[in-house]
């Protein structure tokens, strides 16, 4: 709104504010006086792209981040949980193994 309103800078950011508001006695003049002018919704999400892109842009890479660092954190998790299962296995097949063998000194018997 700025643009058209040039001299009424406070005027035009209480429009905008209107417009978002959701009291309709206020949205609905803001939407008239904006729709006056030529401003469709599509420009104004233009517009916040436009202005707020950077900041949108530097999100997408801490998402991209955080999303990479669950991976890697859900992987190690599987593989440890893969490795325990695998001694714990391990550990039985010794244990029932060591039951069926022999012992180590036979006895003669005379």
């Amino acid at each position: 709104m700025t643009p058209f309103m040039s001299f009424y800078r406070e005027r035009a950011a209480s429009v905008a504010q209107d417009y978002y508001s959701p009291n309709p006695q206020k949205s609905e003049p803001a939407a008239k006086l904006v729709a006056r002018f030529g401003i469709t919704l599509e420009m104004i999400h233009a517009k916040a792209a436009a202005i707020e892109g950077p900041n949108l842009a530097l999100f997408d890479r801490l998402i991209g981040n955080r999303q990479t660092a669950n991976r890697v954190l859900l992987n190690e998790h599987e593989r440890r949980e893969r490795r325990a299962k695998k001694s714990e296995l391990k550990a039985k097949r010794s244990a029932s193994s060591s039951e069926v063998q022999e012992p180590a000194v036979k006895l003669k018997l005379a």
